[in-house]
């Protein structure tokens, strides 16, 4: 089976025990004799918002590719909501799931990805898994805290959203792969 894991990355650069739980996946994947590949949110070029995937290197002989020019990543929330649900072109990607021929694109975070990859994929016959490792869905911050650390979920007001949002920062970041490849 060929498998496409869209996920933020890989420990050391993202830890904790939900990214470590994808890592061991794909890994077991891979063991099992899967052809597994993984697509990570890449740079941005803010002169050309059309999306297209990049080859990175490969990691335990399993091929890391960047999805340039994402949708912004941030993991405290973000004060344009247009900026998270701007449209991308993303023609070279449709033509990438068709040459690539991928029996299943697994989703592990909703962050940075195009609504456009997903139907890309879904018009290209690609079986899509979704199982979300992080609340980005419903909560921009993705920790469900209030601007003043208070429980969000406590007196839930959409107006503490607002506010949460609107004194925000949005940043984009690169990975370092020579720490990945240096982990132990």
């Amino acid at each position: 089976m060929k498998i496409l894991h869209y996920m933020l990355g890989l420990p050391p650069l993202h830890e904790g025990g939900l990214m470590i739980y994808a890592r061991d996946l794909i890994y077991e994947q891979k063991e099992q004799g899967n052809d597994v590949s993984i697509i990570i949110p890449g740079r941005y070029n803010y002169f050309n918002h059309k999306s297209k995937i990049k080859y990175i290197q490969k990691i335990s002989n399993i091929p890391i590719y960047f999805l340039n020019n994402p949708l912004p990543i941030s993991f405290n929330g973000f004060q344009n909501p247009y900026s998270f649900i701007s449209k991308r072109n993303t023609k070279n990607i449709f033509k990438y799931f068709k040459k690539n021929k991928f029996d299943i694109l697994h989703i592990h975070s909703l962050i940075g990805l195009p609504k456009e990859f997903v139907e890309d994929a879904k018009s290209a016959n690609v079986k899509i898994v979704f199982t979300s490792h992080d609340y980005f869905g419903l909560c921009p911050k993705i920790h469900f805290y209030k601007y003043d650390d208070t429980d969000c979920l406590e007196n839930y007001d959409i107006r503490n959203c607002v506010y949460c949002n609107e004194n925000s920062f949005i940043f984009s970041f690169v990975f370092d792969f020579d720490k990945i490849n240096n982990r132990s």
